[in-house]
């Protein structure tokens, strides 16, 4: 669980929650910055990533950081996202797809 909307504050969280089932949520890192309506998807045992609108960065999960990665061509709003392991590969293929700004 990560990020939203808060109307009580009127900002953008940057919270994020670990959730497994039959336990309470804990807290987790900070966001880079407050967002929503992003993705995020595991890469590996160690990485992460978060897309939102052209910025993306990675999540190193050993520990817990964020990585500034390259900005996307084209804005992506509410996204969607997954990641797989490439047949007879060791490669990953990321795939994020969303609105563009014209495209509600």
């Amino acid at each position: 669980m990560n990020g939203f909307y808060s109307t009580e504050s009127d900002n953008w969280l940057r919270t994020t929650e670990y959730v497994q089932i039959g336990e309470d949520a804990i807290g987790g890192p900070k966001l880079p910055e407050g967002m929503a309506w992003h993705c995020f998807m595991k890469i590996n045992s160690t990485l992460g990533m978060v897309v939102y609108k052209t910025k993306v960065w990675y999540f190193d999960i050993p520990d817990a950081s964020w990585i500034v990665g390259p900005s996307l061509l084209t804005e992506q709003l509410h996204s969607v996202c997954g990641a797989t392991t490439l047949p007879n590969s060791e490669h990953v293929l990321a795939v994020v797809a969303g609105l563009s700004q014209g495209n509600h």
